[in-house]
């Protein structure tokens, strides 16, 4: 199964980008909380600038992400990220879910925990849902990423490299 890391190269770019410009400090987690209204300071919250991230990609979506992929949509619940995505040409009925969710959760996983442009997400614990359809709108997986996970991902990774 030849299916590339969906949704983040090109979402990362742009919820960064609206991270920035939304004047939020997004390496100061003391400043930031995930509820509905602005803290005390008058900063905008967490859910906030991840909503206003979600609101900016939806207006360029669909969009293609490879040959294979298109990004339909994306949404915010408290502190996770959706992204809605369909697999072209592919049918639920005909993939082994279990090796697709499999793959798909460890290269995910290893890109995000890695990504030093993934720091705003880990930092907030921010959890990461990629909803993948097949070409007849038939649910495959989700494919969850705890970013508050991704310390000791990483730290096991490296103590297992020695």
């Amino acid at each position: 199964m030849n299916i590339k890391l969906l949704s983040v190269p090109i979402a990362v770019p742009l919820l960064l980008s609206v991270l920035s410009l939304s004047g939020c400090q997004t390496h100061n987690t003391k400043s930031t909380n995930l509820t509905n209204s602005q803290n005390a300071e008058g900063q905008v919250t967490v859910e906030q600038m991840l909503s206003l991230a979600s609101n900016q990609l939806n207006k360029t979506l669909p969009k293609m992400i490879d040959t294979e992929t298109r990004l339909d949509n994306s949404y915010v619940k408290g502190n996770r990220f959706y992204y809605k995505s369909t697999l072209l040409n592919y049918y639920v009925d005909n993939m082994d879910v279990d090796v697709f969710n499999e793959e798909m959760s460890e290269n995910t996983g290893n890109y995000i925990c890695n990504s030093s442009d993934m720091l705003f997400f880990k930092e907030n614990k921010i959890i990461l849902v990629y909803s993948y359809y097949d070409d007849d709108a038939k649910f495959i997986s989700d494919v969850i990423i705890d970013t508050g996970a991704c310390d000791k991902l990483t730290s096991a990774s490296s103590d297992t490299e020695e």
